[in-house]
């Protein structure tokens, strides 16, 4: 049966520097851990339910790797959760010195304004 999926973000809500990508993956990869040991799944048990190898599940838990907007409905779908409950809230210090950094730089022009959601759909089948 085919799937549509509609995924909201805010540019401004990503990680932009290495630090924050580092922490992203890491909070992305315990949310992954909690939900998987809370259904009492081993890591190969998931990437079965998931269609994925099981070191790339054990990657995704130590936050060594990130996982595309393709394989993760798939990987949420196995845990029983939205997609949206694996991603990391945003911090307010996080977002408190991005917008300090912004201030700092020249205007840009032709842009969408940075606080104005982007909307990506993916369609496909299972």
């Amino acid at each position: 049966m085919p799937y549509c999926i509609t995924v909201m973000y805010n540019a401004s809500f990503m990680p932009t520097s290495t630090q924050h990508v580092d922490r992203y993956l890491r909070v992305f990869g315990r949310n992954v851990k909690v939900k998987r040991v809370w259904l009492n799944l081993t890591q190969g048990q998931l990437a079965e339910r998931a269609g994925l190898c099981r070191t790339f599940i054990g990657k995704l838990e130590r936050g060594q790797a990130g996982i595309n907007v393709v394989k993760l409905p798939a990987l949420a779908r196995a845990l029983g959760v939205r997609p949206a409950e694996l991603l990391p809230e945003p911090q307010p210090a996080t977002l408190a010195s991005r917008a300090a950094s912004t201030h700092s730089r020249p205007a840009r022009t032709a842009q969408r304004p940075r606080d104005k959601p982007t909307r990506v759909m993916l369609c496909g089948r299972p």
